[in-house]
């Protein structure tokens, strides 16, 4: 039972989604152990796992009954899953039920080539990696573990050598929410297919940051939306929480069905300053985020929701 066959690479026939009885996509968090320290985590992740997690053959069942309900995309999300010995075999059954599953792993040293390679054998299809800053200093301040950010450019490339596609996640905080714009930057040059942004709600060991206020939360939404069609990558601004998909926590307890969880659309955007060179998109004309003033410097104030022109 431990090694099941990789399905094979057809379309698999479903019939078409019923929302009222399941959500589109459920994500579950597998383990509350993580080695990352980061300031917004809602877990408030440790290093070690609990003792009543899902065990192995639990973990089926809840991938059978997500299957049997007619979710199509499984998440295994954490804490950090690669803290689950047997995520590869979680990975293979969800495959083989006819699930697409994803994984979401942290940036620490159990991320290797070698693991990202495993997972895409045993039936992964994407990889989401979370992206906080443009600089190391800023995204390893905020991850908590010197050497994640390079730890994560490593394996975006990784990922996208073993064929998996790539998701960038961020969450918008007063941290970073200035550097937006040379954050999707970095994003296109990765080469996601996705960039998830998500805005802080301070719950865990997040209740200690300041989130953005009504006026700077409008702002940054128009100005994902005015990036539309003009790079090589979709956007989905979420806010996290619960009802945002359906998910089993760490301490064993079942996933339900979310009644608000929806499908995947998304829409396209463009990086608000100058790109690099080396980009296809390079001949697209930019405007600079709505938080800079045309000199480049930030301003002091909310931002206008209109980008300067």
């Amino acid at each position: 039972m431990n090694h099941l066959p990789k399905p094979p690479d057809v379309a698999r026939a479903r019939p078409p989604i019923d929302f009222d009885r399941a959500p589109v996509i459920l994500i579950w968090e597998t383990t509350q152990a993580c080695d990352l320290v980061c300031r917004h985590c809602r877990a408030s992740a440790q290093p070690h796992r609990h003792p009543l997690e899902l065990a192995t053959d639990e973990a089926r069942r809840l991938i059978d009954e997500a299957a049997e309900m007619g979710t199509r995309l499984f998440v295994f999300t954490g804490g950090d899953p690669l803290k689950r010995p047997d995520l590869n075999v979680l990975i293979r059954h969800a495959a083989h039920r006819g699930l697409h599953p994803s994984v979401t792993p942290s940036a620490t040293p159990l991320l290797t080539a070698e693991r990202i390679r495993a997972m895409a054998e045993a039936g992964a299809e994407a990889i989401a990696l979370s992206l906080d800053g443009d600089e190391a200093a800023l995204h390893d301040a905020f991850r908590g573990w010197s050497g994640s950010f390079a730890r994560t450019l490593e394996a975006a490339r990784a990922v996208r050598e073993a064929g998996l596609r790539l998701q960038i996640n961020t969450t918008v905080t007063r941290l970073n929410w200035r550097r937006l714009d040379r954050i999707a930057r970095l994003v296109a040059e990765l080469g996601a297919g996705r960039w998830s942004v998500f805005f802080l709600v301070p719950t865990g060991r997040g209740a200690t940051l300041e989130p953005l206020d009504a006026a700077e939360h409008e702002a940054v939404y128009r100005w994902l939306a005015d990036l539309e069609g003009k790079v090589p990558f979709a956007i989905r601004p979420r806010r996290r929480r619960r009802t945002a998909a359906c998910w089993a926590n760490a301490a064993g307890r079942r996933a339900r069905p979310s009644a608000t969880a929806s499908g995947s659309a998304s829409f396209p955007t463009r990086v608000p300053s100058s790109p690099a060179a080396s980009c296809p998109w390079r001949r697209a004309t930019y405007g600079p985020a709505p938080w800079r003033a045309s000199t480049g410097t930030a301003r002091s104030s909310a931002p206008s929701a209109t980008p300067p022109s």
